[in-house]
């Protein structure tokens, strides 16, 4: 449920000098009631009414970088790319702890590639963020051994490396085809060795990082011929089995 008006009136103007401790705390119930209204009612204007009161109220840079970063996903929803750049890189620039991001950087990177002008500042900053999500998704994942991260590592290098083929224009020129398939193939390796390192614990589950690698192998398919990426697909298959 959701903190009443006149509840979070009375936990704000706290006596003794503790408004801040409140500001804090009310700031992270708006964040949840927002996160509530988007998940359950799909109230997305609703909930930046929320998140922009969390944002008010929050003295503490993690909650309000939180709040931001909420703004920013629910502009995305709203397909208002530019304002949620704006709510993001504000969260971003308040809280130096890059680490927290890994997600972020990617829909940064997503946001720019949807501008409606794809400018080369746009493709710039976003090639930009999308490195910055696999370097840290990269480093979360030497960290963890969390397969979450190395999934989400997979996922935005191949994101890229696919949008800059289909979306540049004279693709088909200077060998773009040539470079794809070199790309892809070099994602696959790193996937593939990843895969079998992984699997070795049986407790993971693989499933979705197979998933991702297959798609990989459906897309090299399209422009290599031979019989390279169906056997890389039959060699992910059987690594993404069920142990």
């Amino acid at each position: 449920g959701f903190i009443s008006h006149a509840s979070r009136v009375e936990l704000f103007y706290q006596p003794e000098g503790k408004v801040g401790r409140g500001g804090n705390w009310l700031g992270e119930i708006e964040n949840v009631n927002g996160m509530a209204l988007m998940r359950e009612e799909g109230a997305i204007d609703e909930a930046i009414e929320k998140y922009r009161f969390a944002e008010d109220l929050a003295l503490d840079p993690i909650i309000k970088s939180q709040a931001l970063c909420l703004l920013g996903e629910a502009y995305m929803d709203k397909s208002d790319f530019s304002e949620a750049i704006t709510f993001y890189e504000k969260a971003i620039d308040l809280d130096k702890h890059e680490l927290d991001y890994h997600r972020v950087y990617r829909n940064l990177g997503i946001c720019y590639l949807r501008l409606p002008a794809h400018t080369n500042k746009n493709v710039r900053k976003a090639r930009e963020y999308y490195s910055k999500c696999v370097k840290v998704n990269n480093e979360l994942w030497a960290k963890t051994a969390s397969v979450d991260y190395l999934e989400q590592e997979i996922e935005a290098q191949f994101e890229i490396t696919n949008w800059l083929r289909t979306t540049l224009p004279h693709r088909g020129l200077f060998g773009i085809d040539a470079i794809y398939d070199k790309d892809l193939r070099k994602l696959l390796k790193y996937g593939i060795s990843a895969l079998r390192n992984v699997r070795k614990d049986v407790s993971i589950d693989t499933s979705r990082l197979g998933q991702i690698l297959l798609k990989i192998c459906e897309e090299g398919k399209k422009i290599d011929s031979s019989s390279f990426y169906s056997n890389q697909e039959r060699m992910v298959s059987f690594l993404s089995r069920d142990q």
